[in-house]
């Protein structure tokens, strides 16, 4: 559906203060994890279970492959600065024959996936406000025992995977434009904002032969609101390796699928990134700037004629702007309670 924007600055700041809350809602429930961290589709619309070659930490127990994709389970991490950067300890026991462990060639394209929780700038169904600020992938010595702590994973990055695009500069079409960079990669959104399927696609950098700890964060409301999963990988030499270890374990060798291209076949070594598609069946106005009073309109590129006409109603605009704070700040006691 598409909601009405106001007609004038009165009513423009009420509106602004509604989307205010309405994300005040998001951060209050902000969560998210990998479930999958070699999956045969790239830019994937529905998760699918049997496309799952690889988990993890905790996988079995946490994001089973009999489980609902998306469910709360609590395998949600969020560190904070000073925790632990994995929310289990590392114990290759608990890779099992239905969730092993993953297995990865130098120069592979692999792509993992995660639950969207509602944190998505979406015109269409959200706002483009839902904030992304990070994305990345980093990784532990090889062959190392035990688990590398937050600062030491921060010291060895693996993979940039972008920040999706946000806020009140960005045109209301690009929100509805897939595939995108950054932890909103999900073109089916709209469907089931809570479940629907994100995934990056990440290209594995020249490493010697060896067992890894990867770790995955998730920056959601700034650079310290980080969200966390980790899993192991084993490298070996060649696709011809990854394929025989594969093969024992009745698992697909087949390329991956671009699901962005229309199911086109590509190479897992492919490192040319996709070109963007348009999803959106009922594209929004583009969104403005700032006005040239100083004052920024929502979803509006033309200059503020209004000014003048606004001066007498400051006590009201003062009014509404107090009435918005307080809400927001009951809402955020109720929240903490």
């Amino acid at each position: 559906f598409i909601i009405p924007l106001p007609t004038n600055k009165e009513n423009m700041f009420l509106f602004k203060c509604i989307i205010l809350i309405f994300n005040v809602f998001y951060l209050a429930e902000s969560h998210s994890w990998v479930n999958c961290v070699d999956y045969l589709e790239k830019n994937g619309e529905d998760y699918e279970h049997d496309l799952c070659r690889a988990y993890p930490r905790e996988g079995e127990r946490y994001v089973p492959k009999t489980g609902q994709f998306g469910r709360d389970t609590g395998y949600d991490s969020r560190p904070g600065t000073t925790g632990n950067a994995c929310e289990f300890p590392r114990d290759d026991t608990k890779y099992t024959a239905a969730h092993p462990m993953a297995v990865y060639y130098p120069g592979q394209q692999f792509v993992i996936t995660h639950p969207t929780k509602n944190h998505v700038a979406d015109v269409r169904c959200t706002s483009k406000y839902i904030p992304d600020n990070g994305n990345e992938l980093y990784i532990g010595p090889k062959d190392a025992q035990g688990t590398p702590t937050l600062a030491e994973f921060l010291n060895n990055p693996l993979a940039d995977l972008g920040i999706s695009p946000f806020g009140n500069n960005v045109p209301n079409a690009v929100t509805t434009t897939y595939p995108k960079e950054g932890f909103q990669n999900a073109p089916k959104f709209c469907e089931n904002p809570d479940k629907a399927l994100a995934t990056n696609n990440v290209t594995l950098p020249d490493l010697e032969p060896g067992r890894y700890a990867i770790l995955w964060i998730w920056r959601f409301n700034g650079n310290q609101d980080m969200y966390t999963t980790c899993w192991d990988a084993d490298v070996v030499a060649t696709k011809a390796e990854r394929d025989a270890i594969y093969t024992q374990r009745a698992l697909s060798t087949k390329p991956l699928i671009d699901v962005a291209l229309g199911g086109k076949e590509v190479s897992d070594s492919a490192d040319v990134v996709t070109t963007t598609t348009t999803t959106s069946a009922n594209p929004q106005p583009e969104g403005g700037g700032t006005n040239s009073g100083g004052n920024t309109d929502l979803d509006s590129g033309s200059p503020n004629t209004n000014d003048a006409n606004q001066t007498g109603n400051g006590a009201t605009t003062a009014h509404h702007a107090f009435t918005c704070i307080s809400f927001i700040i009951m809402l955020a006691l109720v929240l903490t309670i």
